[in-house]
């Protein structure tokens, strides 16, 4: 079954609910979507799915699963997190967190319609809130690292106004991390795919040379040069001219278009084009501190009111959206929102809960030596010192939560005194026998 836009029946995936499409691009559309979990738990998603010609080849769609599992190790504020990829029944669908706001460039042309802000342009410290932050975001996933602690030396390779996006809380977002890097393997893409791609390529990455972080600062440049004077940088009318714009064409500064934009932020944005990549900026974050110095920044407060306001009709029509497929979400029959393998496993871990119940109740003493005590034991309870645990039984389930590994024993917090009487026989007291027969002190440990 398909979801259609219009369809009042969400198809189920695995786990999720996929409604409505609500953006569509070159390699993907974009859905609403629902994760649905046990005991009435559900989270709205945004998931991408791709066109059906990239999920038939298994090269891509490999590269495309490795590549979504790096992405998952990013975790910024200026990233939209990627949650779970699906390759199932001949899709691939890409779960992201869903983020209430618009994209850069929709804001853009929205913006340029509307005659934007002094005199048609944006004020300079908007675009820079909004290119520091994304800047941040793109040093985060440079730098993030695998489970070992190795880099793993993750690039975009497509930075562009439509892979920023700008949330209605004023945070300014980069999404789409792998997919650019997959769809390279692809030999069927359309001109004019490639060539909205060519206009964000740097220097080395269009003449296949070795390509690392500094490729995504260069992107980040056009998309700082072309946010500030509203106007393409590199223009064409096929990909040949766009290349050749890219790898010898002059590049002006910013204020040769908009003759009020300072010089110190000509500088800071020039040396993000450098077409040399060893005379740009090391690092997005050394771009980002360059921009934050170069101009007043805004709040992230004035920032999501500007998005509020430039994208109002698009984002409320998206909200009442949201809000409909979550109550749809709740009032879909049991069977929709159930599926049978919850139920089994539910099942399963109840069972297996009350058997380690039990036997944890019917486990004897253990004395010193790690044996049960025999009867007429008669050592004191500060001799008495329990061996080490026998390796718990972990329930996994959605319902009983998995202690970690560290997590100190449950013990008792306060040791017996042992009260020895005239003749010496060191029996605990009555007050300290009742003591000991009292539940462990920090039993809220147990949940």
């Amino acid at each position: 079954m398909e979801a259609r836009r219009g369809d009042a029946s969400p198809r189920v995936v695995g786990r999720y609910l996929l409604f409505d499409e609500v953006a569509s691009g070159g390699m993907a559309t974009v859905h609403l979507g629902r994760l649905l979990g046990p005991a009435g738990f559900a989270r709205t998603v945004a998931i991408k799915r791709m066109h059906p010609q990239f999920a038939k080849e298994p090269e891509f769609v490999s590269m495309f699963m490795n590549e979504a599992r790096l992405a998952s190790r990013i975790q910024h504020p200026n990233v939209v997190s990627t949650l779970d990829v699906i390759a199932q029944d001949g899709e691939l669908l890409l779960v992201m967190e869903y983020v209430p706001g618009e994209s850069l460039s929709k804001l853009l042309r929205v913006a340029a319609q509307q005659g934007g802000h002094a005199g048609g342009l944006l004020d300079p410290g908007l675009i820079g809130t909004i290119m520091a932050g994304a800047l941040h975001g793109l040093h985060a996933a440079h730098e993030a690292r695998d489970v070992s602690g190795e880099a793993l030396g993750m690039v975009h390779r497509d930075v562009s106004p439509q892979n920023i996006l700008i949330g209605v809380d004023g945070v300014a977002r980069v999404l789409d991390f792998g997919v650019a890097k997959a769809a390279s393997r692809l030999h069927t893409t359309r001109d004019g795919q490639l060539k909205g791609k060519l206009a964000y390529m740097a220097p080395e990455q269009l003449s296949g040379g070795p390509v690392d972080r500094r490729a995504d600062v260069f992107a980040a440049g056009i998309v700082h040069w072309e946010a500030l004077t509203g106007r393409r940088l590199f223009p064409g009318n096929d990909v040949g001219e766009v290349m050749g714009r890219i790898l010898s064409g002059t590049i002006q500064p910013p204020s040769a278009m908009v003759p009020e934009l300072a010089e110190d932020l000509d500088d800071v944005v020039m040396r993000a084009l450098e077409r040399d990549p060893a005379r740009r900026y090391a690092t997005a974050r050394a771009y980002a501190i360059a921009v934050e110095s170069a101009a007043p920044m805004m709040l992230p407060r004035e920032v999501g009111e500007w998005a509020a306001q430039i994208a109002a009709t698009t984002l409320g029509e998206r909200a009442a959206k949201v809000a409909a497929l979550e109550r749809q979400s709740f009032e879909a029959p049991a069977g929709k929102r159930r599926w049978p393998a919850i139920a089994i496993g539910l099942a399963l871990v109840a069972a297996t809960a009350a058997i380690v119940a039990v036997e944890t109740r019917q486990a004897p003493r253990l004395a010193t030596n790690g044996a049960a005590a025999a009867p007429g034991d008669e050592r004191s309870p500060s001799s008495r010192v329990a061996a080490p645990p026998a390796a718990p039984v972990l329930v996994v389930g959605p319902s009983l939560p998995v202690p970690p590994l560290d997590a100190p024993a449950i013990t008792e917090e306060k040791s017996h005194k042992t009260i020895r009487s005239g003749g010496g026989h060191g029996r605990p007291s009555k007050k300290a026998r009742r003591r000991d027969c009292d539940p462990p002190y920090n039993v809220d440990a147990l949940g």
